[in-house]
């Protein structure tokens, strides 16, 4: 087997450094990307999640002290603006299925969408009740709608709860991320200038070992 020429060491060497930082570079970029897939998914789908369930929340809220100031007063702007909520909340409903990404959320806001629908049909029902004169719901009928506002709002906070804490495990998994990669790129930046001194300090005592003889 000849012997590497002097050249040809210098080569390899450089060579095999030229390769340690392109696998620093891709090492690095893969992490970032993972790093900015959990960012985007909280910014974009658990904060926008988070955000919309309370403003449904705070707007169904919102409708039944509507609903309640309607029927003790009987004035119609109140029904009015109930019904105005309702068009935008049922808006917000079909976003908020949207951005759900698991089964157990997928599920309490199909639940929401359901019993939601019960509320808007007895107040209706109730609203045609008074508007034509055929007397006063039983107390039942608001003991009722209390009990399916209640379970809109257990299902929403649910919701949020488990929206937070998916937040919380990305952020985490996101600053491990984040410390492995500072960690193994400082390693191997720190071995990539030990290696390339060597390599330099090897082909110098080579070089002048020719030149000697």
């Amino acid at each position: 087997m000849k012997k590497l020429t002097v050249f040809k060491r210098l080569v390899l060497g450089y060579l095999l450094v030229l390769l340690i930082v392109i696998a620093l570079g891709v090492y690095s970029t893969a992490k970032l990307d993972e790093m900015s897939r959990l960012i985007h998914s909280i910014s974009s789908v658990d904060s926008e999640t988070i955000s919309m369930a309370r403003e449904i929340r705070d707007t169904v809220l919102s409708q039944r002290s509507l609903e309640r100031k309607y029927f003790v007063s009987g004035d119609s702007d109140f029904h009015l603006q109930f019904m105005k909520a309702d068009q935008y909340l049922q808006k917000n409903l079909e976003q908020i299925s949207m951005l759900m990404n698991s089964g157990e959320k997928k599920r309490l806001i199909a639940d929401v969408k359901q019993t939601y629908q019960t509320y808007i049909s007895m107040v209706q029902e109730e609203v045609l009740l008074k508007k034509t004169n055929k007397g006063k719901p039983e107390k039942g009928y608001s003991d009722e709608k209390e009990a399916l506002v209640d379970d809109i709002i257990k299902n929403l906070q649910n919701v949020i709860k488990i929206t937070e804490t998916a937040m919380d495990s990305k952020m985490e998994k996101s600053g491990q991320i984040g410390f492995q990669a500072a960690r193994v790129t400082m390693i191997l930046t720190i071995g990539l200038i030990v290696l390339a001194i060597l390599i330099s300090f090897y082909n110098a005592l080579t070089i002048g070992k020719i030149q000697i003889v």
